[in-house]
């Protein structure tokens, strides 16, 4: 019987492919080329790979919005298609038939998850997420994944690898109709710290473009929980400071409202009408929806991923992961535990010896941070969880993965070769070269006095201490390269407090340059 069932299947595999054949043939006589590719098409590709829907529904109110993503099982770092789903709202993904797939979930205020084992069947299989009961204050929302067919649950994997969300929240970006990129092509390793720290501070990778409104300030971005908010007035200031103003940017009620916000006309009252709210809403919506304030936003950011830069670069840490750990610290808890912990740092990577790899230095600091006074702005669990991730690479948070190394931030040393360095806002930034042009073509907004920290303590510098500007880097040791003396860098710091109306204290005692304009920088309260 077997043995039957076997022969006619190899005959009628025969007869097709000789029907085929025989069509191709006969096309390619008539030189009918069109012809051999339309038979294919319309008969050949569906029998040899079939195609099947996954439709996904989300059962949220309209005003809601998540990003909803197919992946492969056996992949854990990228999606296959990803798309931004409203609440009441269906998308349908187009598969690979007879395969089996992982769905993949985020979104603000929803804990991210994915789950495995959806069979697409020909032709289409129909899920939908749901929201489950409200959850208790502090916690995301979680969804119920639900095969519509048979109200059939399927359970959620216990984690979710950070990669996939972030190829997620990428993927599903580019779907949104007038969306704003959520990357900065100038300068990649900023996207990815971002992405990280906005990720294990909110849950979410969606946080990149989100705006936060109160009655004190508008929050923007994935660090808005953060000690260093992306304050939206200080972007207000640098967008009017402008040739064109607010008035070139939006309608001028709009821009009127605007400068009401930053004169704390609306923000800092709590009797502003409700009329008066609407407006002020309206007019913040008008204004993210602008090139103009997210060119703003990036840029305000690029100047605080460059101060990271140079005091991960005072400290001896050339790779991108060191950065981070910088990055993340000054977001948190600002420079004060940084500067506690340097001399601490700086000893035991003496006693370790001249061979110290990136790695024991970012130990090292990791270490050296812990023994400080603990941030009040980090609950005490994911301060832990976060120290982990930056001194391992490895760790797993409120069901999320994270794994540095695939994320794409390394250990080894940023290649400057590769990179060209570009003088923008009174800071160096390094820029990889296919962003240069694009990056002149964006208007130099106007120099404020946290703009020239930089450029004004060098000169104070080579003027007090008589020496060449090529001498004066932010990785410059004062007392090692500069050869000054200790009563030398501390009668500096006063000099430089002085010259900048700031108080660094009587005992200041940077070690390098860089440390010393970050000093300056954190007294004057210069943040994005």
């Amino acid at each position: 019987m077997a043995a039957a069932r076997k022969g006619r299947t190899t005959r009628s595999v025969v007869t097709f492919a000789s029907a085929a054949a025989f069509i191709a043939l006969v096309a390619g006589a008539a030189g009918n080329l069109d012809a051999i590719i339309g038979f294919g098409r319309t008969y050949l590709l569906p029998i040899l790979e079939p195609k099947s829907t996954i439709d996904i529904a989300y059962g949220a109110d309209p005003g809601e919005t998540i990003d909803v993503a197919v992946a492969s099982p056996a992949d854990t770092t990228s999606v296959l298609d990803a798309a931004k789903v409203a609440g009441g709202g269906t998308h349908s993904f187009e598969v690979k038939a007879n395969g089996v797939y992982r769905i993949v979930w985020q979104g603000a205020g929803i804990r991210a998850a994915s789950a495995d084992g959806i069979f697409a069947v020909a032709p289409k299989v129909r899920l939908r997420l749901d929201p489950g009961e409200a959850p208790e204050t502090g916690r995301d929302r979680e969804l119920r994944l639900v095969q519509i067919e048979g109200e059939k649950d399927i359970r959620a994997e216990p984690t979710v690898s950070a990669a996939l969300l972030v190829s997620t929240g990428a993927a599903a970006s580019t779907t949104q109709a007038n969306a704003k990129p959520a990357t900065t092509p100038a300068l990649p390793e900023f996207d990815r710290a971002a992405t990280i720290v906005g990720l294990f501070q909110t849950g979410t990778t969606d946080c990149s473009r989100l705006v936060f409104l109160s009655k004190r300030d508008i929050s923007v971005g994935c660090f808005a929980d953060t000690l260093q908010k992306a304050a939206g007035s200080s972007i207000l200031d640098d967008l009017d400071g402008s040739d064109n103003g607010l008035s070139g940017i939006v309608e001028d009620d709009d821009a009127a409202v605007l400068r009401a916000l930053q004169k704390a006309e609306v923000l800092y009252t709590h009797s502003a009408s409700d009329a008066e709210m609407v407006a002020y809403a309206r007019a913040v919506e008008h204004l993210t929806g602008t090139l103009d304030f997210w060119t703003a936003y990036d840029r305000r950011y690029l100047q605080f991923y460059g101060m990271a830069a140079r005091y991960a670069r005072g400290l001896g840490l050339v790779s991108e992961r060191g950065v981070l750990l910088v990055l993340n610290e000054i977001y948190n808890s600002g420079l004060s535990r940084l500067n506690a912990a340097r001399q601490d740092f700086t000893d035991k990577v003496a006693a370790a010896g001249p061979t110290v790899d990136e790695q024991t230095r970012i130990t090292i600091l990791s270490d050296a941070l812990a023994a400080q006074r603990p941030s009040r702005f980090l609950n005490t669990e994911l301060k832990r969880a976060n120290a982990e991730l930056l001194r391992s690479g490895k760790v797993t948070w409120q069901g999320i993965d994270y794994d540095l190394d695939a994320l794409g931030v390394s250990l080894g040393p940023i290649a400057d070769s590769q990179h060209l360095s570009i003088r923008r806002i009174g800071t160096w930034r390094t820029l990889p070269e296919s962003a240069a042009a694009s990056f002149d073509a964006i208007p130099e907004p106007p120099k404020t006095a946290c703009d020239k920290v930089d450029e004004e303590l060098r000169s104070l510098i080579v003027e007090r201490l008589g020496i060449d500007a090529a001498r004066v880097k932010p990785e410059a040791n004062f007392i090692d390269d500069i050869g000054t003396d200790t009563q030398d860098v501390t009668e500096l710091a006063l000099a430089a407090g002085e010259h900048f109306g700031v108080d660094l204290g009587a005992d200041a005692n940077p070690p390098t340059v860089g440390a010393m304009e970050a000093a300056v920088s954190q007294a004057m309260d210069c943040h994005p």
